[in-house]
């Protein structure tokens, strides 16, 4: 077999290209997706329902909902010039369908619900209740058992009657004082020096 040159492969790659280029790419060529002409009939749609158009003027928004959905299929199975006409005359029929309504004397009311003002925040985690709820009162704080002769046992002087101005008070016993803790020794081992990494 004889040796093909770079300028023969280069030739015959040309020619297959524009041969079979067309076919290949001629569907992205040609047609662009419909996507502006769906989203205007869409819209078209939901404005004449909002003036009732399903009910006073049916035939014409029938119409408009056979065409979008013909469109549709079209659309799916790639045949964009096909669909784009679709859209175009769906738009129309539903222009037609709420004009009609209009004219009738249908109020125009919306499909999506009225804004409702939002809820207030919930209050932070911990900041106390407001002030309009009464608070419950805390809990005592349990005191452990103790045994006796132990310091915390140790209770208030009972409460007196006031003293007169001229007597002289009594002074209350001294409250023992606890033992005295000694500190620890620190049990750590120093070291080895010769497990220190040296550099």
């Amino acid at each position: 077999m004889g040796k093909i040159s770079k300028a023969t492969l280069t030739r015959n790659g040309v020619a297959l290209f524009f041969t079979f280029g067309p076919y290949l790419t001629g569907c992205s060529l040609v047609a662009t997706r419909p996507v502006q002409e769906m989203s205007d009939t869409l819209a078209a749609m939901k404005a004449a329902r909002e003036v009732q158009a399903d009910t006073n003027a049916t035939e014409y928004y029938r119409l408009s909902e056979e065409l979008y959905f013909k469109g549709k299929q079209e659309y799916r199975v790639k045949n964009f010039e096909r669909a784009n006409k679709l859209f175009i005359q769906a738009r129309d029929a539903a222009e037609k369908a709420e004009f009609l309504s209009i004219r009738t004397g249908a109020a125009r009311h919306s499909l999506i619900s009225p804004d409702l003002p939002p809820p207030p925040p919930p209050p932070p985690v911990d900041s106390p209740p407001p002030p309009s709820t009464p608070q419950p009162p805390l809990p005592e704080p349990e005191t452990p058992p103790q045994t006796e002769g132990s310091p915390a046992e140790v209770s208030p002087p009972p409460e007196t009657a006031p003293a007169p101005e001229n007597q002289a008070l009594e002074t209350p016993e001294p409250i023992p004082s606890p033992k005295a803790v000694k500190p620890r020794k620190s049990k750590t081992r120093p070291a080895p020096e010769d497990s220190i990494p040296t550099f």
